[in-house]
C-alpha cells in the first residue's frame, strides 16, 4: 500500500525541461519588451513633441517626460550607476534561468531583464551624451503616478509575476498548497 505522499506532486504549472530551454524562452520575452519598449519610445519621441494625448482626463494622458532616473522617476541623475547594476542584473538572470523550471518564473525574469535592458540602450543612445547619462523616455502618466514607459511597467510586473510564482513554487515543494488539493477534486469529480 502507497501512502499518498509517495506519489509524484502535480503542480498547476508547467515545467521546462532543459536550461537552454529556459533561457531562450527568457531571451524571447527579452527580446520582444526591448523591441516593444523601442518602438513606443520613438513613436512618442516624433508623436508627442508639440502636445499630450488625453486618453481618460486627468487620469490617464500620453506626455513626454526625459527622465535622469530610475523607473518612476527614482534615482535622478544616477544614470551610470543604473545603467551598470541593469547590465549587471540582466546578465545575472540570464545566467539564473537556465536553473528555473517554472514557466511564469521565467516570463518575470524576462520582463525584468527586456525592462532594464530597454531603459539601459536609453541611457546608451540618448542626449546628454556620456557613459549612461542620457535621459529614459517616458511617457505614460497616470493620475498621480509618476510617469513611466513600457521598460518601467515589464520590471514592475516582472518582479510581481517572479515573487507571486516563486511562492507558489515554494508552496508546491512544501506540500501546503490549496491548489494542488483543488486539483485533485477537480480530477476526482470529472
Amino acid at each position: 500500500m502507497t501512502d499518498a505522499s509517495d506519489a509524484p506532486r502535480q503542480t498547476t504549472e508547467a515545467a521546462v525541461s532543459s536550461p537552454t530551454r529556459s533561457r531562450l524562452i527568457v531571451l524571447a520575452i527579452f527580446a520582444a519588451v526591448v523591441v516593444v519598449d523601442a518602438v513606443t519610445k520613438v513613436w512618442v519621441v516624433s508623436g508627442l513633441a508639440d502636445a499630450n494625448i488625453v486618453i481618460a482626463g486627468d487620469w490617464l494622458t500620453l506626455v513626454l517626460v526625459r527622465n535622469s532616473g530610475a523607473a518612476f522617476s527614482q534615482f535622478q541623475g544616477l544614470g551610470p550607476v543604473l545603467g551598470v547594476v541593469a547590465i549587471i542584473a540582466a546578465g545575472w538572470i540570464f545566467y539564473y534561468a537556465g536553473r528555473v523550471e517554472r514557466i511564469w518564473q521565467l516570463v518575470g525574469l524576462g520582463l525584468i531583464a527586456g525592462g532594464a535592458i530597454g531603459n539601459v540602450i536609453d541611457r546608451a543612445a540618448r542626449e546628454p551624451a556620456g557613459f549612461f547619462t542620457g535621459h529614459v523616455v517616458d511617457f505614460v502618466s497616470v493620475s498621480r503616478w509618476p510617469v513611466f514607459n513600457v521598460a518601467d511597467a515589464c520590471v514592475v510586473v516582472g518582479v510581481g509575476i517572479v515573487i507571486f510564482a516563486s511562492s507558489r513554487a515554494a508552496r508546491d515543494e512544501d506540500g501546503s498548497s490549496d491548489a494542488d488539493a483543488d486539483d485533485e477534486e477537480i480530477t476526482a469529480s470529472s
